[in-house]
């Protein structure tokens, strides 16, 4: 299916999904605080806040905040873990987040 010019400008990022390295993201301190996190070593760090709609989830499975928590400090100490964020550009909320251990 192809798409127009005029539809392409219609087009507006309204969520962003990163990718990141486990080290790069802050532990939040409760399911209604700000998340922070960095792209990379050295890079500006990104905050998003999460809320009671926020999804938490570890390695596929639908988790709460404190096994959330402790997944992320488990997979700062673990090799070829992963953590995927997906942030609402425009409310500034974290819509999910997922870790891989």
């Amino acid at each position: 299916m192809a798409l127009t010019a005029g539809a392409l400008a219609d087009i507006v990022r309204v969520s962003r999904a990163y990718e990141l390295e486990p080290k790069l993201v802050n532990v939040p301190m409760s399911p209604s605080s700000s998340m922070l996190f960095s792209n990379c070593d050295g890079c500006e760090t990104t905050s998003g806040q999460l809320n009671a709609q926020t999804r938490f989830s570890v390695d596929g499975k639908t988790v709460d905040f404190d096994k959330f928590c402790d997944a992320i400090r488990l997979a700062k100490r673990s090799e070829g873990s992963g953590i995927l964020v997906l942030h609402h550009l425009e409310s500034n909320a974290i819509v999910s987040v997922s870790v891989s251990l």
